[in-house]
């Protein structure tokens, strides 16, 4: 640790002489993380408790042997807390003082380009920011006049925050305990989204998803996956920590998103596939490295889960109009996404005028959306992904639909993007282009069977043909 956080300091004075560095609402937060790292002695530090009980609890080490560990513990921690203070005084003294001043990345030296590279890695294809922008801004229309209607029929004319604030003060959206959230997914995990499965998706891996509720008060939910070569379990971790600030309404998108047919069923599926290990083990990547490290393949990850918020639709699982504003508001959030990054990084947008938007569209309160605004700065173009992921899978299974017409099967379209794994689009277009002719190719060849009688029928027309001409 202390000699990788020399080299964090290293590259930070690299930004600072490039002028390329973070903007303050990236890395203000920062100090106070690191502090909760640092104790006063080294056994109250966290990395010391397993030599605590843990080490006590091994017969076959002795006393001795004990101290002597415990000793070089010691050491190594407090050279450990040493480097987090030294990277703390670095961060306030001298690189809080040369945060750019630009909201976005486009303020660095040569910053519009490495802002179309950003997108271009975290949406596997090249889309320009315009074209992105523009995108964003059909979809917060349509998604937008979608809830209005929804609104209106529920009697409720403001704008959309206020009226999500109205829906927000009736009682019966939320549930009072932790316990409460968990028991109410897992109805609809496993009562709810689950029998649906089998109509939209062929080879269903037994592979259970599991709730457990998060030891800490971070995002709404995740997914982590424990998934080898068939065997394990995929968690989601939900936020329990909130019950009176998590709307029921929201929970059928977000179980579909995090489980199935989301990130669980996606990644499930690719880890029961003969894949090289290359191909079904992303590798974890540092932020800093975009974009010249290997993909995440965010835009198919993300956008495939989105994509299965827009399969409860099709499945009838939001069942009733606030079921549907639910799905709405999480949607728009993402379409929103796709303005205020391109707008922050690409367009001079300020982080005012991106709150502005935010604030206009959406659900969110006042802190998530600083928070969003925020992340948007930090990490240019990833939360693109989501939104044009989800677009390019309708796009694709569109045009399966219209060159297969009546032989098109949304089973086998499903499978064909998921068995592979994650990948880019530009290459998943490929591989649908070819099931599209191969499937078409095997229509041909079956629609003629060859059989005895079809010769003789053959034959005996040519005979009449041959009898009519002489």
């Amino acid at each position: 640790m202390p000699k990788q956080i020399e080299q964090i300091i290293a590259r930070m004075k690299k930004a600072i002489a490039l002028n390329h560095t973070l903007h303050k609402v990236s890395i203000e937060s920062i100090p106070e993380a690191l502090d909760s790292l640092v104790t006063d002695e080294a056994e109250d530090c966290f990395m010391y408790t397993p030599f605590k009980e843990t080490l006590q609890n091994i017969s076959l080490i002795t006393e001795n042997e004990r101290k002597t560990i415990r000793s070089k513990a010691i050491t190594v921690i407090q050279k450990y807390m040493k480097s987090i203070k030294e990277l703390r005084k670095f961060i306030t003294s001298t690189y809080m003082r040369h945060t750019r001043k630009g909201y976005g990345v486009n303020s660095w030296s040569n910053g519009s380009e490495f802002y179309k590279e950003c997108l271009k890695y975290r949406l596997t294809m090249s889309v320009s920011p315009e074209e992105v922008h523009q995108t964003g801004l059909r979809e917060v229309s349509r998604i937008s006049t979608e809830m209005k209607k929804i609104f209106s029929k529920l009697g409720l004319h403001g704008t959309i925050e206020e009226s999500f604030r109205a829906l927000k003060r009736d009682p019966k959206y939320f549930l009072k305990t932790g316990e409460e959230m968990i028991k109410r997914y897992e109805d609809i995990i496993y009562k709810e989204i689950d029998p649906k499965l089998p109509t939209f998706f062929r080879d269903l891996p037994d592979i259970p998803v599991i709730i457990e509720p998060s030891d800490y008060d971070g995002p709404f939910g995740r997914y982590v996956s424990s998934i080898a070569d068939g065997s394990g379990v995929g968690t989601f971790i939900l936020n329990t920590f909130h019950p009176d600030q998590s709307p029921v309404f929201n929970f059928m998108a977000i179980a579909m998103h995090e489980t199935n047919p989301g990130h669980h069923l996606q990644i499930s599926i690719s880890k029961t596939t003969a894949l090289p290990r290359l191909r079904s083990n992303i590798l974890t990547t540092l932020l800093y490295q975009i974009p010249t490290t290997f993909p995440k393949w965010t835009a198919f990850i993300e956008g495939w889960g989105l994509y299965s918020e827009y399969l409860g639709e099709e499945m009838g699982l939001y069942k009733t109009d606030v079921d549907m504003l639910g799905r709405y508001s999480l949607e728009i959030l993402r379409a929103c996404r796709l303005v205020v990054d391109t707008g922050l990084h690409y367009f001079n947008w300020t982080r005012e005028e991106a709150i502005e938007y935010l604030t206009n569209y959406t659900a969110s309160g006042e802190s998530e959306i600083s928070f969003e605004v925020n992340r948007y700065m930090t990490i240019p173009g990833q939360a693109c992904a989501y939104k044009i992921g989800e677009l390019k899978f309708k796009e694709l299974r569109n045009k399966s639909a219209t060159e297969l017409g009546e032989h098109f099967d949304i089973k086998e379209f499903h499978s064909v993007v998921l068995r592979q794994g994650p990948m880019s689009f530009t290459t998943l277009e490929t591989v649908v282009d070819q099931w599209i002719e191969s499937t078409k190719r095997h229509l041909l060849n079956t629609s003629i069977k060859v059989t005895p009688e079809l010769i003789m029928y053959i034959f005996q027309i040519l005979f009449l043909y041959i009898i009519i001409k002489s």
